[in-house]
């Protein structure tokens, strides 16, 4: 494996957990399992609509969901102008801590010489930069990127090869980190490496896929030691 020049991060539950969001869940009347199903929802229609041929933003997907379960929970919000509601999820992400390895690791990461980037379906700027800020991050990634300024979502090929495009840098010579499979797997499939960091022991990378990521760590922390070693 040739070493990667620079890292290209996923941020929602890469970076942090997804579920950070269920406190605004329980505020607007829902139950705080219903994070899991509004994102994968989200994520569902934003692949299928960029599939399709038709771009659109994370923001109307959220916010679309998000009507749908507090109109099918009957919740005294559904009358709260949907996108006050959104703020109040978004807000909670914004606010998010990151995962408990993630200062020393991605730091370690940092100070190997290599290069830290996000590539985020959802916003560099209110999400990723908020979150990185809070942790007193930020200054450890060189660029904020999202798919919306690429005008295709991950994990179509051409949002892979615009953030490349940016770092000024071939496909091969970038790493994606992420905690999803689809985002490792259109990764690969845009000629990037990839990194899975398997957070849960049941949520293996599949076996199946006829391409696997260079590397699988359980954290940030474990991840820097292997690129280390690599």
């Amino acid at each position: 494996m040739p070493k990667p020049v620079a890292l290209l991060f996923d941020v929602n539950g890469t970076l942090f957990p997804a579920d950070s969001a269920a406190s605004a869940f329980r505020e607007l009347g829902l139950p705080s399992s219903a994070v899991e199903v509004w994102f994968s929802r989200v994520l569902r229609d934003g692949f299928a609509a960029q599939l399709a041929g038709s771009f659109q933003p994370f923001r109307h997907w959220a916010a679309h969901h998000l009507a749908c379960l507090l109109s099918a929970h009957g919740s005294p919000s559904s009358n709260l102008p949907v996108e006050q509601a959104l703020a109040r999820v978004l807000s909670a992400w914004s606010a998010a801590d990151l995962w408990p390895d993630a200062g020393t690791g991605l730091r370690a990461l940092h100070a190997s010489g290599l290069r830290l980037a996000v590539l985020t379906n959802g916003s560099a700027d209110s999400i990723a930069r908020s979150v990185l800020q809070k942790a007193g991050l930020e200054g450890v990634f060189s660029c904020l990127l999202d798919v919306g300024m690429a005008g295709a979502w991950k994990p179509a090929p051409q949002s892979y090869a615009w953030a490349v495009e940016q770092l000024g840098l071939a496909p091969g010579q970038v790493m994606m980190v992420a905690s999803h499979p689809w985002d490792i797997y259109g990764a690969l499939q845009a000629g990037l490496q990839a990194a899975y960091v398997q957070r849960d022991r049941w949520d293996a990378y599949p076996a199946f896929l006829p391409q696997q990521p260079q590397l699988v760590a359980s954290s940030f922390n474990q991840l820097a030691e292997q690129l280390a070693a690599a």
